[in-house]
């Protein structure tokens, strides 16, 4: 049996999607060289492909 997923999207009001993380219940958000990045208000493509592969490093790093 699957584990379930700690990356999940959600969509906002005006269409757009946030990546959130079920552990803290807010947007995942990401340090990348220094450079916070909020995954909120993205498109649905890019929400899909980094929950995907948020998912996937959290399996890598942390089996469960």
């Amino acid at each position: 049996m699957d584990s379930i997923s700690r990356y999940h999207i959600t969509v906002t009001e005006d269409g757009l999607w946030n990546v959130l993380d079920s552990s803290t219940g807010g947007p995942v958000e990401l340090n990348l060289d220094g450079n916070f990045v909020l995954l909120y208000r993205l498109p649905e493509g890019d929400a899909k492909a980094l929950s995907k592969w948020l998912n996937g490093l959290d399996r890598t790093y942390n089996p469960r």
